[in-house]
């Protein structure tokens, strides 16, 4: 893993009983490490893909201002 790799978004729920969202926690540290553009969200109560959480138009909302932000940058404003 190198500077070079593409931004991530990681989003995990902080109930997931699948996968725990220290998984994500680590990724997300080692991604900086490597000086990777990472943004981590956890999402409060979610189970896994999610489930339980009541608020999946925030989710979505996160995921759409994380690409326009890499994806535009300062151009996002104009």
């Amino acid at each position: 893993m190198t500077a070079a790799a593409p931004p991530f978004l990681l989003l995990h729920g902080t109930a997931d009983d699948r996968l725990p969202p220290e998984h994500s926690e680590r990724l997300h540290g080692r991604l900086l490490a490597a000086g990777v553009r990472s943004t981590y969200i956890p999402v409060p109560g979610a189970g896994h893909v999610f489930a339980g959480h009541d608020d999946m138009p925030g989710v979505v909302a996160a995921t759409v201002d994380f690409f326009v932000r890499e994806l535009l940058g300062d151009r996002a404003g104009a």
